[in-house]
């Protein structure tokens, strides 16, 4: 049993070494000629009233030489809508939109159908972007294999436990998601920071099969394109300039809700492989929480247990502090302290609300009315 958690230990000290090597803390450089090809940058909004000077503001400074914005209100029960309509006359680049259908996935078709470009940028009304985000997000599309790009995405710095226990998340799902698109297995990528083909969009027949769940606007549409084009048409850029911020939920609850309606998804796609894919954080957080059996062994299980745990707050220090610092961002230490500790407890409790299935998001239940 000593032995079994000490191999552990080590293995998870390794695989999180590997993992993060997989990030490269420079931006990759594709050409050195400029390249500005047109683009579409589509966001849906839904009760967002507080969120639109701010993300006005950010698309009137934007310097990009040749693109629209699309703003797809997803019918707000706030004012979002009515603000949208006092901004007609802002720029002749700002098209105002209402979804065709229900949901956001609804609301990114609707966009599409509308854009009048080739390559289509997603994010976020909550989402605040760098001057240089546009010129890093298109760089890769010089190489025509590419059809989809997907970029980091991380909250904003604040004070609290709960802001800083979100961006070390953000941060774990980077490191996975970058390792697992550059090991040629894309698993999961943010809409908030996506970038692809309306071609592509178009050839895999945008969310057909799945466009009655409530998530999974970024991780079905990337897993078809794979399925359709191959792994080599997709890349993840790590750089500064290619990321996107989003705002920290404000209360336990609302994070609580939005990660079951993340993981929710994971039955939908059928097969053994994402079952296993989906289970395999909960497998590695109970091994961690098992470890407190460990005191029934004396002295030898208390210095395990001891091991066991400085080597996960080590392995997570340097992996997760390699991705911030590359991105501008320093490692709360004592943050992650005290989020090594909490996080396996809070896998379990998403995991069990998972399967309970109950959430409210946006004033929609369950994905019942998306």
């Amino acid at each position: 049993m000593l032995s079994f958690y000490l191999i552990w230990s080590l293995s998870y000290f390794l695989l999180l070494w590997w993992m993060s090597s997989y990030w490269k803390e420079e931006a990759v450089e594709f050409s050195k000629h400029e390249y500005y090809p047109s683009l579409t940058l589509l966001i849906p909004l839904r009760n967002e009233q507080e969120n639109i000077p701010r993300l006005i503001s950010q698309i009137q400074q934007i310097a990009y030489p040749d693109f629209q914005v699309i703003l797809i209100d997803d019918h707000s029960e706030d004012r979002t809508y009515e603000l949208l309509k006092t901004l007609n006359d802002v720029s002749p680049k700002i098209h105002i939109v209402i979804n065709n259908g229900v949901g956001k996935k609804a609301a990114i078709e609707t966009g599409i159908k509308n854009a009048k470009n080739e390559l289509i940028l997603c994010t976020d009304a909550d989402c605040t972007w760098g001057s240089n985000w546009l010129n890093q997000m298109v760089k890769p599309f010089q190489d025509p294999k590419i059809q989809l790009i997907a970029g980091p995405v991380i909250s904003k710095t604040k004070q609290g436990f709960l802001e800083s226990f979100q961006q070390l998340e953000w941060i774990s799902i980077l490191m996975v998601s970058n390792f697992a698109i550059k090991k040629s297995n894309p698993i999961m990528c943010s809409a908030a920071n996506l970038c692809y083909r309306k071609s592509a969009f178009e050839k895999v027949n945008g969310y057909a099969g799945n466009e009655h769940l409530a998530s999974g606007d970024d991780e079905f549409l990337l897993k078809k394109i794979n399925t359709s084009f191959g792994p080599e048409a997709i890349t993840y850029l790590t750089g500064k300039e290619s990321l996107i911020l989003t705002e920290p939920e404000n209360k336990w609850k609302k994070l609580f809700a939005q990660r079951v309606r993340w993981a929710g998804k994971w039955k939908a796609h059928g097969s053994f492989i994402h079952a296993a894919i989906a289970l395999i954080p909960v497998l590695v957080q109970i091994i961690w929480i098992s470890t407190v059996s460990l005191f029934i062994l004396g002295t030898a299980g208390f210095f395990v247990f001891l091991v066991c745990w400085v080597a996960k707050i080590l392995s997570e220090g340097r992996s997760f502090g390699r991705i911030l610092r590359s991105l501008g961002y320093p490692l709360p230490k004592r943050m992650l302290l005290m989020t090594s500790f909490f996080h396996p407890v809070y896998v379990l409790w998403v995991s069990f609300g998972t399967l309970k299935g109950n959430f409210v998001w946006k004033g929609r239940v369950n994905g019942r009315s998306l």
